[in-house]
């Protein structure tokens, strides 16, 4: 048995090794996903035009930076939009 995995063993390695090494970095993604979809809320105060908006005003760049949206291109996830 030993003399057959003494020869066989780089056949292995290529063939078994992608799979675990795939089937690991699948398993540490997911965890981390997870973990990052449940660190941030889904239930935002203001939409991402909003928000722009509020920063550019904030930070004084009104004459600098133009934000452009028009009232198709709403996100359906606005507060505003749910039901």
């Amino acid at each position: 048995m030993l003399d057959v995995l003494r020869t066989w063993w780089p056949v292995l390695l290529l063939v078994y090794v992608p799979s675990l090494v795939k089937t690991v970095m699948r398993i540490a993604f997911t965890r981390s996903l997870r973990r990052l979809d449940e660190s941030h809320p889904d239930d935002m105060p203001l939409t991402a035009g909003e928000w722009l908006a509020r920063e550019i005003g904030r930070l004084g760049l009104h004459g600098r930076v133009r934000r452009s949206s028009t009232a198709c291109s709403r996100c359906c996830t606005s507060p505003a939009c749910r039901s």
